[in-house]
């Protein structure tokens, strides 16, 4: 069975990665993006289980996002948890939560559980193929661990 899909759509790449590995250690699948655009491409690809997006994200806002996997055949129902620094200034769509960023580890967990309810698929947390948060900004993910970068020390 495959696990739960989660699309993480954040622009800060902390936070994402933040989040991508705690929910990849609870036994969900994560696909990182860093822009709308990225997210709303990907939701021309694999369905995701459910959506996580910063609302006010570059290139295309989180808003937006969301009427596009609303406007999308098989996906209307695909729940959504949006997340920013501040509450939205105008009310969110119907069925849509919202979380403060950043998200504490245990919120995001039970704001997750609660939107899937009996849906969650979870595997053991494993090795194999996590996508790497670091990797170049890109609509896909890559599937690797992460490289050690080395910083610059002045």
């Amino acid at each position: 069975m495959e696990p739960t899909r989660i699309l993480i759509a954040d622009a800060d790449r902390d936070n994402r990665a933040a989040m991508m590995w705690f929910l990849l250690s609870q036994g969900f699948w994560v696909e990182p993006v860093a822009n709308g655009l990225d997210a709303a491409t990907s939701l021309d690809g694999e369905r995701p289980d459910l959506l996580i997006t910063d609302l006010y994200l570059p290139v295309v806002n989180g808003r937006r996002v969301i009427e596009r996997l609303r406007s999308m055949p098989g996906l209307a129902r695909v729940p959504v948890l949006a997340i920013a620094l501040d509450p939205p200034y105008a009310a969110l769509p119907a069925g849509v939560e919202f979380l403060k960023k950043p998200c504490d580890p245990q919120l995001l967990l039970a704001a997750v559980e609660r939107l899937l309810g009996d849906d969650a698929r979870r595997i053991p947390a494993t090795r194999a193929a996590r996508p790497d948060p670091f990797a170049a900004e890109s609509s896909s993910a890559v599937l690797s661990w992460p490289v050690p970068r080395r910083r610059a020390h002045g």
